[in-house]
């Protein structure tokens, strides 16, 4: 709300863009990240001894002859909000997960579990709480390749 003074042509009391927003507020920014497969970890599976796996510009993270599970730590603004998210991967079947793990406890909750190639907006507490938890997504076994997870959030 504006002040307005009969008799002043100040800007500092023009009320011709005043609003109901109030001191303080702020609009939302939607963000869209791009996470190339390159930059996840790939891990070994369980019973498997060795890993071969492939890190390429054309598809990321890659299957060579032995099945892996990739994560990637997640760090995002502290009370941002996840709005929407999609792994890409050669198999539609593949498996992946956004999880929170409690910093004291280390109790995991998954927020997302979703299948490569499907978007997800429906999340479970969806807001980022950095000093309470950490953040990771995880896949299941990859047969094939992980190629990006895409993400969008406001601040």
């Amino acid at each position: 709300m504006a002040l307005k003074l009969k008799g002043i042509k100040n800007k500092l009391f023009d009320t011709s863009k005043a609003n109901d927003e109030g001191i303080g507020s702020r609009k939302l920014r939607s963000i869209n990240l791009i996470i190339p497969g390159e930059a996840w970890n790939a891990l070994t599976t369980a019973g498997v001894s060795g890993i071969a796996v492939a890190y390429t510009i054309s598809v990321g993270l890659e299957s060579q002859g032995t099945d892996f599970k990739a994560i990637y730590n997640l760090d995002l603004p502290n009370n941002s909000t996840i709005t929407k998210m999609t792994v890409f991967g050669d198999d539609n079947a593949d498996t992946w997960f956004l999880k929170k793990i409690n910093r004291v406890t280390t109790q995991v909750t998954t927020m997302i579990s979703s299948t490569f190639n499907t978007t997800i907006t429906n999340i479970t507490e969806p807001v980022i709480d950095k000093n309470k938890f950490y953040y990771i997504i995880e896949t299941g076994t990859i047969v094939d390749g992980l190629h990006s997870a895409e993400l969008d959030y406001t601040t």
